[in-house]
């Protein structure tokens, strides 16, 4: 290496890299690199506003190689943008891109994006060597010698599958950018690599179908491609693994391992149960202690005895397919498995203390008015963990896609695809679904946020937690039926809005309905995320979370690529404000009097944002100590004021019956919160929903929190029946009696043992209420 060369960076790698994730691709791809001798440099891409710091740097840089990471259609917006940057500014150099999505679209990508040179297929690490010392040479020649790569010439020489550099390889992580769960360093991890599953709409499954395609225009035999795990699943010997896992235990303190496999354990019992003997006995080896695992697992490849021996290992948190409501809908589309054997499996996981969350995919091409009727009445009968129900999704590639465009159903670009529906009714409810996810169940979903405190939990036994986590585990499993009961009812009502004929435009009400019982389930949410976290945390802090940072982007991108024009300042109007009573500065402002009126900071940190919301929640407790609810700003002036009529465990109990006197005394309090608040700006919250919405626990909801936990510690063979209980209390908040609906099956030895827990006690924030059962559920 001549002198020259000393300090020059050969390729600069594009890709995003969000909260409490990694991004393991460009981490295997600068360490093959750096075995090579090559010199890479990787820069993060989230958002639009680092478009022009990356393009500047790569400019400056004279990196004679951009490499793209376009693992999916969704995250390849930002990269391409960037390339489209490069290219406007008078990049010389050579842009290529990798990933499923890339080598799936290569021809429409080469097609689309005249600046683009060529597309890396299926792995990269070998082909990405091979580029850089081409391009070292200064040769076309070379380049398009490159085994792996296709340019607008063509696929060019097959890509080297058999190649074991994957398989030796660990990536290269950045120190300073570890994620962390619960004060723990946690990691991101890869065991194998490809799919055995030949769904018709996945992604993967595609890739595996055209990796085996190309291996055969190789030259090489059907055995030897089986045996290299083409076209299938190659793993990493078990000691390489176990390797890895011990150096980041031992010299970065990982506790927490998450695994990124399509198919982590082999499919066979007998061969997964002796992989797992085999981990446990390779870690105890390198002196490994307890840790956490979590990953994605097909239910029906797993049995009893695999959940019970991988939880033996560490296993804490388990993505489990559920996929589709029936087995016939699953055949479908090439997806083998049995509804009723996944149901009974997830109480395995559940009796193991492994945190489930299971996708059910409601709405597909192929839906109907009585499958989703279907698939509604089956989420009822998910023992435990958390579902989320999503909308198939049409990939590049897939037979899916193939087959939707056939039929002329398919909308949109490899980029983002959409289709029609046959069945307006379907149509209709994907309308309103659509909003529901969006509007009220928000972009990182309660689901999995409540899931998220599970896994936090989990962690917390799996590490030896020495506090009682029985009481909250049980006030988090409330809450988690709660989450679920919401989402079937809202379901519910949705399908039937679409078969009377309303569309999204129509369903608003159910929409405000279902956004309020989701920020009440969210404010006991946030209380059992306190309580989890370290005494030591700072006040802004939350749990370990790497889908709430995925589906922000994802909603953000959304928002960023339909809009027409953004202004780079705003002017809030407001009162004017003497300049020498107030302050600008995060101390100050933390430490201003309830009732002054903030001025417009610096810049709105999230520190800030903070301030802000502590002096609204100093001005609300000083005016109305029993207020429980949230308020929620749009314009830094005006908020939207909510008492809270779920409290404690959100659902269902204790909720305040609907009452002509309930309702008075809610408006009251609204009313006067309004008055307190009126004309006081503060600039900061508003400008999301992050910064805007302010839950506060007061007085109401922190008794109402105390009569739950002294009934479920005294009379634990009520806790089933919560949602069948009526609590009434007099004009000075005494409990004055405990019911049930004389349809229930609530004993009535739990309904005297709840009013004899609760004999003698007063709840003044509740005086006067009476609290009601709430069958969200039942029909």
């Amino acid at each position: 290496m001549s002198k020259e060369d000393l300090g020059r960076v050969d390729v600069a790698l594009v890709g995003r890299r969000l909260a409490d994730n990694e991004n393991l691709g460009l981490g295997y791809l600068q360490a093959a690199v750096a075995r090579a001798g090559f010199c890479s440099r990787r820069h993060t891409l989230n958002n639009f506003a680092e478009l022009d710091r990356i393009a500047g740097s790569i400019m400056a840089s004279q990196t004679p190689l951009v490499g793209l990471s376009l693992p999916d259609g969704g995250s390849a917006v930002l990269p391409l943008t960037l390339g489209e940057l490069l290219h406007r500014r008078g990049y010389p150099g050579h842009i290529t891109c990798g990933g499923a999505f890339a080598t799936l679209s290569r021809d429409w990508l080469l097609k689309r994006y005249g600046w683009l040179d060529s597309v890396v297929r299926f792995a990269g690490e070998a082909p990405l060597i091979q580029l850089c010392s081409a391009l070292r040479s200064d040769s076309d020649v070379q380049i398009h010698h490159v085994a792996g790569l296709t340019t607008r010439a063509g696929d060019g020489l097959p890509a080297p599958l058999l190649d074991a550099l994957p398989t030796k390889l660990t990536p290269t992580r950045s120190a300073r950018a570890q994620p962390t769960i619960l004060g723990h360093a946690a990691a991101h991890v890869l065991a194998t690599r490809g799919c055995l599953g030949r769904c018709s709409y996945c992604g993967p499954a595609a890739l595996q179908k055209q990796e085996w395609s190309e291996g055969r225009r190789a030259g090489l035999t059907s055995k030897r491609l089986r045996l290299a795990g083409v076209g299938g699943v190659s793993r990493r010997p078990i000691a390489d693994l176990c390797e890895e896992l011990a150096t980041l235990y031992h010299e970065r303190a990982v506790r927490y391992f998450y695994f990124v496999d399509e198919h982590l354990l082999p499919h066979d019992e007998q061969h997964a149960l002796a992989f797992l003997a085999a981990w446990k006995d390779e870690l105890q080896r390198r002196k490994v202690g307890p840790i956490g695992i979590g990953t994605m697992l097909r239910a029906d490849r797993m049995t009893d005895e695999l959940v019970r021996a991988f939880a033996d290992v560490g296993l804490i948190r388990a993505f489990v397919g559920l996929e589709f409501a029936s087995d016939d809908e699953a055949r479908g589309y090439a997806r083998k498995t049995s509804v009723a054997h996944a149901l009974r499996l997830l109480r395995t996981f559940d009796e193991a203390r492994v945190a489930t969350v299971s996708n059910v995919m409601l709405v597909h091409p192929e839906s109907t008015h009585e499958t989703l009727q279907q698939g509604i009445e089956q989420l009822q009968e998910i023992p435990s963990g958390v579902f989320e129900t999503v909308r198939m999704m049409a990939y590049h590639g897939t037979k899916l896609a193939d087959r939707l465009q056939r039929e002329g159903r398919l909308r949109g670009n490899p980029l983002r695809y959409s289709y029609t529906f046959d069945d307006p009714v379907v149509e209709r409810f994907g309308q309103i679904f659509s909003r529901l996810r969006g509007e009220a169940f928000y972009d990182h979903s309660i689901a999995y946020r409540t899931h998220d405190v599970f896994l936090a939990l989990a962690l917390q036994r799996r590490l030896g937690a020495t506090a009682d986590l029985g009481p909250l585990t049980r006030r988090i499993e409330l809450v988690r039926r709660g989450v679920n009961a919401l989402y079937i009812k809202s379901l519910r009502t949705a399908l039937g809005l679409a078969h009377a004929g309303a569309g999204a435009l129509q369903a608003t009400e159910l929409i405000v309905q279902a956004r309020a019982s989701s920020r009440a389930l969210i404010e006991q949410l946030q209380l059992c995320e306190q309580k989890l976290l370290p005494h030591d945390a700072p006040d802004h802090a939350r749990l370990f979370s790497p889908m709430r940072a995925a589906a922000s982007a994802a909603f953000v991108l959304g928002v960023a690529t339909t809009a027409t024009a953004c202004n780079s300042s705003v002017t809030v109007a407001g009162p004017s404000t003497d300049s020498t009573s107030t302050s600008t500065s995060s101390a100050s402002s933390s430490s201003t009097a309830p009732g002054t009126i903030s001025t417009a900071p610096a810049s709105c940190s999230e520190q800030e944002v903070e301030n802000q919301k502590q002096q609204v929640r100093a001005i609300v407790g000083t005016e109305q100590p029993c207020f429980n609810g949230y308020l929620n700003y749009e314009d830094g002036l005006h908020a939207q004021t909510e008492f809270s009529s779920g409290f404690g465990i959100g659902n269902p109990i204790p909720t305040l019956c609907y009452s002509a006197e309930n309702q008075a005394a809610k408006d009251a309090m609204e009313e006067a919160i309004a008055k307190a608040l009126e004309g006081k700006l503060f600039p900061c919250l508003g400008t999301d929903f992050s910064s805007g919405y302010i839950p506060i626990e007061g007085g109401a909801g922190k008794q109402a929190d105390t009569m739950t936990s002294m009934i479920m510690e005294a009379c634990p063979d009520i806790v089933d029946h919560l949602g069948q209980v009526a609590i009434s209390l007099d004009a000075s908040g005494a409990v004055v009696a405990v019911t049930a609906d004389p349809g229930s099956k609530v004993p009535p030895e739990a309904l005297q043992c709840a009013e004899t827990a609760l004999k003698g006690l007063t709840f003044p924030c509740l005086a006067g209420y009476q609290i009601c059962p709430e069958y969200i559920v039942g029909e």
